[in-house]
């Protein structure tokens, strides 16, 4: 079993990928469990599934199940490979039919540790448990976690939470990645603990720019990007992803560590307490 830490991290990135799209990720519990991966043996294995977002179609770019898996890789010791069975154009009933036809497919799925769904942008409905059910039919034991934004909801919460969709505490992913903690451990990482007042101060200076064209003041996703440009010139970074959406998986996500208060409100709002 993999431990709680490695899956947050896991979660995360896959999080942060996919918060600004719509729907709701589907993410591995902890307490999930798969079959060795009998291709890599001692690796991990992230299978994705859906459409064109996690296939990386037109993109050109690497799709971010690749990416993920080369971020949690650790060389020598856990190396992790990613099998992308996601398609261009693929709706829930695609991935659904899939899962439940295809014999490749469904060992992929039946040996992943992870497995990455972002599928829904090409359906009429909304309805992606069907396919998180098959997935649970294949691998026997997973448990499928539906976790959703704060942010698009308002007073549908409790509504989502009583259907049995978890909902983040904070208004969005962001809120989490550019709390003071976190923006502390930047500055550690990057050996400029001295300019960590400076680097809170340029968050809450793009929240205040935020405001100012009418968003909330707990909407850090708005802010984001003025905050990544400014926290890049004043620390110098380079090679620390060349997007704030990269900036934020490649370097922020794996920054928030067991010990933080920011981590176990995370790891709590996505496997619960």
């Amino acid at each position: 079993m993999r431990s709680s830490a490695s899956w947050l991290v896991a979660a995360l990135a896959f999080l942060v990928v996919v918060a600004g799209c719509a729907g709701s990720p589907s993410v591995g519990a902890p307490g999930a469990t798969a079959s060795p991966n009998s291709t890599h043996p001692g690796s991990w294995s992230v299978v994705a599934l859906g459409d064109s977002v996690p296939a990386g179609s037109a993109c050109g770019c690497t799709p971010y199940p690749e990416l993920n898996a080369s971020s949690l890789s650790v060389p020598g010791t856990r190396p992790v490979v990613a099998t992308n069975d996601a398609a261009g154009g693929a709706t829930t009933s695609d991935v659904l039919a899939s899962v439940s036809t295809d014999p490749d497919l469904e060992s992929h799925v039946a040996a992943a540790d992870v497995v990455e769904i972002e599928v829904g942008a090409n359906d009429v409905s909304q309805d992606r448990l069907e396919a998180g059910k098959a997935i649970q039919t294949i691998a026997s034991g997973t448990t499928l976690i539906r976790l959703m934004d704060r942010d698009p909801l308002n007073t549908e919460v409790a509504a989502r939470q009583e259907m049995g969709v978890r909902v983040l505490s904070r208004r969005n992913i962001e809120a989490y990645l550019l709390d003071d903690e976190v923006l502390t451990a930047l500055c550690a990482h990057y050996e400029q603990i001295g300019k960590t007042d400076d680097v809170i101060q340029l968050r809450e200076r793009a929240r205040q720019a935020s405001v100012s064209r009418g968003n909330d003041p707990d909407d850090l996703k708005k802010a984001a990007g003025e905050f990544y440009s400014d926290a890049r010139k004043e620390l110098t970074l380079s090679g620390a992803g060349s997007t704030w959406n990269a900036f934020a998986k490649v370097t922020l996500a794996p920054l928030v560590r067991p010990g933080m208060s920011v981590y176990q409100q995370l790891k709590d709002d996505i496997f619960g307490s």
